[in-house]
């Protein structure tokens, strides 16, 4: 972008004096340049005195090892989460093991309206609900394809199977089940 000189003598005076506005923002810019350029060229400036000079702070990183054990934790959690679905009978055992943190949540965005205090449908809960007894395959039933009415008023896809297992586990520990 070229620089457009002031029109006026005493403006182009101020400028070639450096106490225009733009002219002091330029030479600073260009002052800040030649630091730079004289610490790098002259090859005696680490990366961290260079950084240093542009302002530039440095992120912390994550060593290998730390790296290397959540990858091998997080390895070891799938293949036993994996073997567990694997074996007969188990898989509705693994999907309900929820998080009731994350139920909790997921009951407000889509079941609250209803199903709590005042809602049209059954509280599930309070202590004692209808909610204690159910298994996770009857909640997963009930919220797929609903019991003498529609599912929910949402689509019935929008709510995963692991966010059924954290409703679940929600709803057991509310109601006492």
């Amino acid at each position: 972008m070229a620089v457009r000189l002031p029109e006026t003598t005493s403006a182009r005076r101020a400028w070639a004096l450096g106490r225009h506005p733009a002219g002091r923002r330029g030479g600073l810019l260009a002052a800040a340049a030649c630091l730079v350029l004289l610490a790098a060229g002259c090859g005696r400036a680490s990366q961290a005195e260079i950084d240093g000079l542009l302002g530039i702070t440095p992120t912390a990183t994550r060593s290998a090892e730390d790296i290397a054990a959540a990858t091998q934790s997080a390895q070891a959690a799938a293949s036993a989460q994996a073997a567990a679905a694997s074996s007969p009978g188990t898989a509705g055992q693994v999907a309900s093991a929820g998080d009731p943190v994350r139920g909790r949540r997921q009951f407000g965005n889509y079941c609250l309206q209803c199903h709590g205090p005042g809602g049209s449908g059954p509280n599930l809960v309070e202590a004692g609900s209808a909610a204690a007894g159910l298994t996770y395959d009857q909640l997963l039933v009930l919220i797929r394809e609903g019991a003498n009415h529609p599912p929910g008023p949402y689509a019935s896809f929008t709510l995963s199977d692991r966010a059924v297992g954290d409703i679940h586990a929600y709803l057991l520990e509310q109601s006492g089940g």
